[in-house]
């Protein structure tokens, strides 16, 4: 066992271009059998990704939103979304109708936009720009705050 480490450790490097020709010879025996694996083993693979999923979701969650903020994840779920136009409307009234009160916060901020330009400093902070409007009843749609992001956010908490 020790000989085989200090093996690895001297020779990383041809050990890594022997693996990649013999992927890259071997793709398709690779593929097949990786194929069949799964096939042989979905219910156990499928119960080891819950587990992670579960005992990692902060993780997860961040390295999903980097993703989703970069310029391949911006234009990756364009692509998407132009495709997709009937599913993303469908989704939305689903949720819509399921939900009474991300009905009635969807419909504040629609009438938020069209009734309320953001002008002016912040009406919490006084010191910056209004960037965001924020609706402390939903039942009321026409109430609205203006507010900066830092103040915007820390209201969230």
């Amino acid at each position: 066992m020790v000989y085989n480490k200090t093996y690895y450790q001297k020779n990383r490097d041809k050990i890594a271009i022997h693996g990649k020709k013999y992927r890259e010879k071997n793709k398709e025996k690779i593929s097949s059998y990786q194929k069949e694996y799964y096939q042989r083993n979905k219910e156990k693979i499928k119960k080891r990704n819950l587990k992670y999923k579960s005992s990692n979701r902060k993780r997860i969650n961040s390295i999903n939103s980097k993703y989703a903020s970069s310029e391949k994840g911006k234009e990756t779920r364009n692509k998407w979304a132009r495709g997709n136009k009937d599913k993303i409307r469908q989704y939305e009234k689903n949720c819509l109708k399921n939900n009474p009160t991300r009905l009635k916060k969807y419909r504040a901020r629609q009438v938020a936009a069209h009734r309320t330009k953001i002008e002016g400093l912040c009406q919490i902070c006084k010191k910056n720009k209004s960037q965001e409007r924020h609706h402390p009843n939903y039942n009321k749609p026409r109430e609205v705050i203006l507010l900066c992001k830092k103040c915007h956010k820390e209201l969230h908490r």
